[in-house]
């Protein structure tokens, strides 16, 4: 799946603190193949023990290996090459409780996991990417706050500019202020980017199908109704980034046209704590 660095970079990295992370988050994004290619999806917590239906449980490697063939027939579906890790998830670090799971602070200071660094480092190197994606690590779930704080680890090493995704579902939860007030504690002068997507949001739901022991009609409706909450009748993902976006198609969806929608003007966007 990775390619020997030739000196010339080429396609995007997207980092997935689990399996279905980045199909909730910037689904739509890949169905609009707007990313340099080949991208390149990494999932790094992929020992999991937790269901949506029964919650955690005992069996960790049957968990995982589900998860692991979710993760692979959505990969499939939108065409684009897989690295499944099997670093251990918060509830098998941590203990099962929710309240363990989740950070009290966005600055958390988790260790990295074991590796985890020297592993994302070669599967860069491998793969050369022009962009990286991450999330923003919004709703404070610890192992998103560790893959959004690997983030600055590898800017310290010279990795391409990295491009910042709203974590669903937990982005829907908290207001616009709140997510400013997180974006600014991640990074400073990050620009908001609207990528409509109005004709690959069916593709978008669809494909979330592939996660069944994660997703179910209740999630879908929450990545729904958050990708239309800025504008009736239409949909969009949104990502940040630094100015100019080096190393993604994303340029053409900056436009002023939004400018309000991240000042704190819009107050749908409230309606959703």
């Amino acid at each position: 799946m990775s390619v020997e660095t030739s000196g010339l970079q080429k396609g995007t990295i997207i980092l997935s603190p689990h399996a279905d992370d980045a199909a909730l988050s910037i689904g739509g994004i890949l169905c609009k193949r707007v990313l340099e290619e080949p991208v390149t999806l990494v999932t790094i917590f992929g020992r999991s023990n937790y269901r949506r239906d029964s919650s955690f449980q005992s069996d960790w490697k049957m968990v995982t290996e589900t998860r692991r063939h979710e993760d692979l027939a959505f990969a499939d579906s939108v065409k684009i090459n897989l690295e499944y890790l099997e670093f251990p998830e918060a509830s098998l670090r941590f203990g099962p409780p929710f309240d363990e799971i989740f950070s009290p602070r966005i600055d958390t200071k988790d260790n990295f996991p074991t590796d985890l660094l020297a592993v994302i480092k070669r599967i860069i190197d491998n793969t050369a990417p022009k962009s990286i994606f991450a999330p923003l690590g919004i709703g404070r779930h610890r192992d998103h706050l560790i893959v959004s704080r690997l983030s600055y680890e590898l800017a310290t090493l010279g990795i391409p500019p990295v491009v910042y995704y709203e974590d669903l579902p937990y982005a829907a939860y908290v207001s616009e202020n709140e997510i400013l007030q997180h974006v600014s504690c991640v990074r400073s002068a990050l620009t908001p980017v609207y990528v409509p997507i109005n004709h690959e949001l069916s593709s978008k739901l669809t494909n979330l199908r592939s996660y069944k022991s994660q997703i179910g009609e209740f999630e879908s409706g929450i990545v729904e109704y958050y990708a239309s909450h800025w504008r009736s009748g239409h949909f969009y993902e949104r990502v940040w980034a630094s100015i100019p976006l080096a190393g993604t198609d994303l340029q053409p969806f900056l436009n002023d046209e939004y400018k309000d929608w991240h000042s704190g003007k819009n107050s749908r966007l409230d309606s959703l704590k």
